[in-house]
Formats: C-alpha cells, sequence, structure tokens
C-alpha cells in the first residue's frame, strides 16, 4: 500500500504519536512524514505510507500558511506560550497600524535565528535538550522567505491573529519574538496552527481518531511543473535515462521552480533536473506508486 494520510493534529499531541497511531494501521508498510508539528502547535500533518515517504522532501520543500495568536507584551523563553516568561514590556504605545508598517520588514528573505528551543541538531543532540540542560548555545541563522505577513483579527488585549505564507524551514515563533524585538514590546506565540502545505490543504485532513484513508500521489502534482513525455522518452526516463528537454511538453506550471520537472503516469511519479547546458531531464528520483 501506498499514499498519503492527511492529519488535523490537536495541540498538546505529539508528532511522533501521530505517525505511530498510523503504524499500528498499516503494520507491513513504511510510514513516514512530511514535516513535524511542535506539540504546542496544531494543524496539518502529512504522513506518507509505503513508496510516498520518498516523497517527504519534495512536500516539506513547499511553501507552509499558518495561522498564529501573537502575544504582545512578553518575551518567554520558547518564544510560545509553553515557556517561561523572561522579560515583560510596557506596550500601551501600542497600535494596529504600528504592526501592520513593521510587517512590511519582514517581507522577502531574510536570515532568521531559530529558537533555541527546538529540534535543531547540535553535534547530533536536540538543541532543546541542550538548552534545557543549562548549555549555551549558538544556533546559526538561516535563511528564509516570508511571501505574506496579514494581520487577520483586530489588535485588542495585547493579541492579534496573523496569516503567515513562508518557506521551509521557517519558525512562526522566532516571527514572534523578532516582530515583539522590532517593536519594543516583546512577544510570543499564543497558539499556532498549520493550515496548508502547498496545495494540500488542512481542510481534506482528518483527525487522529477517525479512520485513515489514502490520498492518492497525484495530489501534490499541482505543486510542480509536470511535463508530458512521448511513450519512448518516458520508458527512457523511468529506467533512469536523460531525455532532450525539447520534447518534453509542459501540462501544468503552478509553481517557479524551473530546475525540477515532475513526470507521472499511472504507475510512477519521477522528478528530473534540466541540465540546460545539455538540453537534457535528467531523472533524480523515480517512485513506484504501489
Amino acid at each position: 500500500m501506498a499514499g498519503l494520510i492527511l492529519i488535523n493534529k490537536p495541540e498538546g499531541l505529539r508528532s511522533t504519536q501521530c505517525v505511530n497511531l498510523v503504524k499500528k494501521n498499516f503494520k507491513n508498510s513504511k510510514v513516514g512524514h512530511a514535516g513535524t508539528l511542535d506539540s504546542t502547535a496544531s494543524g496539518l500533518l502529512v504522513i506518507l505510507i509505503g513508496n510516498a515517504t520518498r516523497l517527504s522532501n519534495y512536500i516539506m520543500s513547499l511553501e507552509k500558511v499558518y495561522r498564529a495568536t501573537i502575544q504582545f507584551g512578553s518575551e518567554t523563553d520558547t518564544c510560545d506560550f509553553s515557556g517561561n516568561i523572561i522579560k515583560n514590556y510596557d506596550c500601551d504605545f501600542l497600535t494596529q497600524n504600528m504592526i501592520d508598517d513593521a510587517i512590511f520588514n519582514f517581507l522577502g528573505w531574510r536570515l532568521q535565528q531559530p529558537p533555541e528551543i527546538s529540534a535543531i541538531k547540535i553535534n547530533g543532540e536536540a538543541a532543546h535538550k541542550l538548552a534545557r540542560s543549562g548549555q549555551k548555545l549558538e544556533i546559526s541563522k538561516r535563511p528564509v522567505f516570508f511571501r505574506n505577513i496579514k494581520r487577520i483579527s483586530d489588535f485588542h488585549d495585547n493579541m492579534a491573529d496573523f496569516e503567515i505564507t513562508c518557506s521551509k524551514g521557517t519558525y512562526v515563533r522566532s516571527f514572534a519574538r523578532d516582530l515583539g524585538k522590532f517593536l519594543n514590546t516583546g512577544a510570543f506565540v499564543k497558539s499556532l496552527q498549520r493550515i496548508s502545505i502547498g496545495n494540500i490543504s488542512i481542510k481534506d485532513a482528518i483527525t487522529p481518531a477517525s479512520e485513515f484513508i489514502l490520498k492518492p500521489f497525484d495530489i501534490v502534482l499541482e505543486n510542480f511543473y509536470c511535463v508530458e513525455l512521448s511513450p519512448e522518452n518516458q520508458k527512457k526516463f523511468f529506467n533512469g535515462l536523460s531525455v532532450k528537454i525539447a520534447d518534453s511538453k509542459i501540462v501544468s506550471s503552478s509553481v517557479n521552480n524551473s530546475n525540477l520537472l515532475c513526470v507521472n503516469n499511472q504507475n510512477f511519479m519521477g522528478f528530473g533536473e534540466v541540465i540546460f547546458s545539455k538540453g537534457l531531464l535528467k531523472p533524480i528520483s523515480i517512485i513506484p506508486k504501489c
């Protein structure tokens, strides 16, 4: 068996617990995921079954959309509600317009410092374990991309709701921390929900207690440039041979990633890299659908 299961993870449940629930129902299949969520967050968790586990890196590379409630006036050591308050601020001066103006400073590419309480590995150890043992950490800043940040509620009780579209590797907790620093008010995430990964939406997700139903590989196709090959070139490609890119036809193109093309048929999904200097499409991953 192979396919995807979309779970709406509730706050307080670890991602690994969701994966383990699925494993109990698919005992003879490999089970993986396409990116975890903090236990303090809720929302879309994509679990992969069988050969679909080989889609993990491709799905994780897609943009995510989150909805977050941010509390202004305090900093916490975890950058969310689960941590200890390390500093309080007076933010009586803060207005909606000030928040909206500040948001523009975070759009596009920027270097972001991940939280110390995170799953990032430092010399093979999780950062959160080292931080909680009292060790001083130096976590390198990472490039992240914010496509859109939008306030979606009124600012009241020092809180506001936001919708954030961002790249792989972005920490919304770090965004809240940095926004609070920019405004000199402090801030942390009060609640966080992931609502989509690429075109995969929480609207199609089920609760962990529901009957697990496999979604087909094809639900990820809209996230990539898909090309159509002749029967002869398709056979070559799925046998691991490069084919002339001039002989292909783009059949869908919803994502701007021209170096990575997807070839799809009933039994296989393949990803290829465009070698422009040679005019070739080189297979980099061939994934059977069963």
